[in-house]
């Protein structure tokens, strides 16, 4: 069983028309809103992935309650799941408005996750998965990641981790997958190199360290000091959100399924260009690779 761990989150559409301007304000439009459509984002989503790829999962978060918006979308999706209680307000919310099919609008309701983070991370060792991917959208779900992966190291657990900010938290992991923007961050520097990365996978002792570059692919170097570059399936993009989440779930399920890293990050690669040609925050199924 493949363990996913980290903030989840709600993403919600509404999508509107529009024939006239806010008489309070002429460069606003006033969107008459016709559907409204809720999915699991975040953790969330990476979990779904997993499953829809064929893969067994099951996914612990903090929820504020098991009658929230977010609860019932996991029962409809029938995705295994456990939760510890979260004592923020509400539930982590991206609001994205369409109107007359554009995407005008994102509003974010961003409190952070009040939760036991220590009780979340027993759950998942307790139930010794194959496989353990964090998901951090520091958002508070996972407060120590260096805790949990110090204790998967031990039990010879590969972690995946999908990191926010500061890379130095999640040292010693088997894949750390930042983007291109994440990395730059933390290195302060500009462009990426092969060095750079090879030097980077090093000092944080990580075993694949894949740099994912969106249209251009992905980069990964080893502590071993490998490198590698993987080419992008050419796709018309309808819409990033989640392809990060997708590509996490692909390389956890090829990785469950005992393939080779670079078969598993080639799976990886074409799974998330299959997720960019779908509209919102999406899952792909099997059959679709």
């Amino acid at each position: 069983m493949i363990a996913v761990i980290g903030d989840i989150m709600l993403d919600k559409y509404l999508l509107g028309s529009s024939v006239r301007m806010s008489p309070e304000c002429d460069t606003a439009p006033v969107v008459s809103v016709y559907e409204t459509i809720n999915k699991l984002g975040g953790a969330g989503n990476t979990a779904l992935n997993i499953k829809y790829l064929g893969s067994p999962v099951k996914l612990f978060t903090a929820l504020t309650s098991n009658k929230s918006i977010l609860a019932k979308l996991l029962e409809e999706e029938q995705l295994t799941y456990d939760s510890v209680v979260n004592y923020a307000d509400s539930d982590i919310t991206k609001v994205r408005l369409y109107s007359n099919g554009a995407y005008i609008s994102r509003i974010d309701y961003d409190d952070s996750i009040k939760c036991d983070t220590n009780q979340l991370a027993n759950k998942v060792l307790e139930n010794r998965p194959s496989i353990i991917v964090l998901s951090d959208y520091n958002k508070g779900s996972i407060i120590n990641p260096n805790g949990i992966i110090k204790a998967a190291v031990e039990l010879k657990i590969p972690v995946l981790v999908d990191p926010k900010k500061d890379l130095d938290k999640y040292k010693n992991t088997f894949v750390l997958k930042p983007n291109l923007k994440e990395f730059l961050d933390w290195t302060n520097e500009t462009t990426i190199t092969r060095e750079l990365l090879i030097e980077s996978a090093k000092a944080l002792n990580v075993d694949n360290l894949i740099v994912t570059k969106g249209s251009e692919g992905c980069v990964t170097a080893t502590k071993k000091g490998l490198y590698k570059e993987y080419s992008a399936f050419s796709v018309k993009a309808i819409d990033v959100t989640g392809a990060g989440d997708s590509f996490l779930a692909a390389l956890a399920s090829s990785l469950y399924e005992n393939n080779t890293i670079n078969k598993a990050i080639e799976f990886a690669t074409k799974v998330s260009a299959i997720a960019v040609t779908k509209k919102g925050t999406a899952y792909v199924k099997r059959n679709e690779v």
